[in-house]
C-alpha cells in the first residue's frame, strides 16, 4: 500500500485551554448535581462523590491545564505518515492514529494507540490550545488521508 508524503511534517504545540477547563468543570459539577438527584445509599453516594471529584481533578490536570507529567504537548505527524506524541517530561512516543477520532472546525479528538501496548491516549484539540494555522493544516490534512486500522491492507 502506498502512503502520500508530504513536503514537511507538521508539528503542534499544545498548550492549556480555558475554554475545556471551563468544559470539563461544568460536566463535572453537572453530574455530581445528578447524583444527588439519585436514590443511593448514603456510602454508594459518597463513593460516587469521591469518583466525580477525582476525575474532575485528573481530567482538568491532565487535558485541560497540561499540569501531568505525561500530559501530551506536542504531536508530530511526519511526512511517511507516522505519528508521535510529546508529554510534558519531553518524552517522544510512537502512536498510531484510531479511525474513531473526531475532528470538527472548532474541536478534535485525536485518540491513538501505542503501537507495542494496548494503552491508548487521547488528544483534544480546541481553538484556544493550539496555533489556528496547524489546526486548519491538521484538518486538511486528515481529511485528505484516511488514518489505517488495524487489520487493513
Amino acid at each position: 500500500m502506498s502512503s502520500k508524503k508530504y513536503a514537511a511534517p507538521l508539528h503542534l504545540e499544545i498548550g492549556s485551554s480555558r475554554l475545556l477547563l471551563m468544559l470539563l468543570f461544568f460536566l463535572h459539577v453537572f453530574a455530581f448535581a445528578l447524583l444527588f438527584l439519585m436514590p443511593f445509599h448514603p456510602l454508594l453516594l459518597a463513593a460516587c462523590t469521591v469518583f466525580i471529584i477525582a476525575s474532575g481533578i485528573y481530567t482538568i490536570g491532565y487535558h485541560a491545564k497540561k499540569k501531568r507529567p505525561s500530559s501530551i504537548t506536542g504531536l508530530i505527524w511526519d511526512i511517511v505518515d507516522d505519528w508521535y506524541t510529546l508529554d510534558k517530561q519531553g518524552n517522544k512516543t510512537q502512536v498510531i492514529l484510531d479511525g474513531n477520532s473526531y475532528v470538527h472546525s472548532w474541536i478534535a479528538i485525536l485518540n491513538f494507540k501505542q503501537q507495542d501496548r494496548w494503552l491508548s491516549k487521547s488528544v483534544i484539540l480546541l481553538r484556544d490550545n493550539i496555533n489556528q494555522n496547524d489546526f486548519r493544516r491538521l484538518r486538511v490534512r486528515l481529511k485528505v488521508t484516511r488514518p489505517v486500522l488495524d487489520g487493513e491492507d
